[in-house]
């Protein structure tokens, strides 16, 4: 299972390496971007002209005012 997540999260990366563009806004005013690495964990990240910043990954089970506290500090 750990296995599979940390397969999962290798892809994301070499994903973003080639095309950080790839997957859609979830605040285009502020840069971020989202991804579902499994039902339960999404990832999100801003990139910048040199660099992809992870901010989290989130855990979708926690309330959503969690996130939006998390998201809020960028």
């Amino acid at each position: 299972m750990v296995d599979n997540f940390l397969e999962k999260l290798d892809t994301f990366y070499t994903i973003i390496s080639i095309n950080p563009h790839v997957f859609g806004y979830y605040s285009k005013s502020r840069n971020i971007r989202n991804y579902s690495i499994t039902k339960q964990n999404v990832i999100y990240y801003r990139s910048c002209k040199t660099e992809v910043q992870v901010i989290t990954i989130y855990d979708v089970r926690q309330s959503p005012k969690k996130l939006r506290k998390l998201l809020k500090k960028q």
